[in-house]
């Protein structure tokens, strides 16, 4: 039985085996080939067995500075992220998760708001990618719309309603909201949360808790950072848990490093089923 257990990454998993997810900085992978749904948000990544395939992967197309045995730990510095703006939930709320953060020495924060406001990423992204995924679409949804799922075809069709200007106004406030992010974090190398806040759905429940499966992602995804879910299983479930790791933009072998540090971790108290 498979089950969808990320957002951004796409991480898919099932009980008797471990997916290792990666979304790399917006724009380090080239997407020439991709048939893209949102070029503002669009990111080439890897689903791979272990991190140590997804480093050297990386390295065979080029990227020489990120070695396959990511084991130089290094000096990073570690936050957890504490809560979860778009449901308005914890951060890391599973004892496991909880204990790889006191490891790491990764004390608590809030995510960054601009004003008194928390931002509002649902809205961005919904507001680009309606827009964009629209007329990436429009001739396949005026000529085959039958070939569309129902839900997929009325999320599409929502990009008519958005006029340009509202479109414009959006993606002004992603750098800002980047900015923002950069300036509260600079003295930090990885952020840790969750991947998703809710028990993974069944696939035979289209849009199951849809907008709590994207939130702990969707926010890296519109700012364009590196992330990395990591999967372990708790004695006596079922469904296996991940934990998020969150890397500055170009810092992607930061992000594998940290993802190698954990992984390690996890094997030290895991269930056999994990590692």
């Amino acid at each position: 039985m498979w089950y969808r257990i990320g957002c951004t990454m796409l991480v898919w998993c099932c009980t008797s085996r471990r997916v290792f997810g990666f979304k790399p900085t917006y724009g380090l992978l080239d997407t020439t080939g991709i048939f893209l749904l949102s070029p503002s948000f669009d990111t080439a990544g890897f689903l791979a067995k272990s991190i140590r395939d997804i480093a050297m992967t990386m390295q065979a197309i080029g990227f020489e500075n990120i070695s396959p045995d990511p084991d130089e730990f290094g000096s990073l510095r570690f936050l957890t992220l504490a809560d979860n703006p778009i449901t308005g939930g914890a951060g890391l709320v599973d004892a496991t998760r909880q204990w790889i953060a006191e490891q790491l020495d990764a004390p608590e924060i809030a995510h960054p708001k601009l004003g008194t406001r928390p931002v509002d990423f649902i809205k961005l992204y919904n507001v680009v990618r309606a827009s964009e995924a629209l007329l990436i679409h429009e001739h396949f949804v005026a000529s085959e719309s039958e070939n569309y799922q129902p839900s997929t075809l009325a999320r599409l069709k929502k990009g008519a309603h958005i006029s340009d200007s509202y479109v414009v106004q959006a993606l002004s406030k992603i750098p800002v909201t980047n900015e923002q992010y950069a300036n509260v974090f600079a003295e930090t190398d990885i952020l840790l949360s969750s991947t998703v806040p809710i028990e993974a759905p069944r696939l035979d429940e289209p849009g199951a808790g849809a907008e709590a499966l994207m939130s702990q992602c969707i926010i890296w995804n519109i700012l364009g950072w590196p992330a990395l879910s990591i999967p372990y299983w708790v004695s006596d479930e079922l469904l296996p848990k991940s934990i998020q790791v969150i890397g500055k933009p170009g810092k992607d072998a930061d992000v594998l490093r940290a993802g190698k540090r954990i992984q390690q971790l996890l094997a030290t108290q895991a269930s056999p089923l994990s590692f």
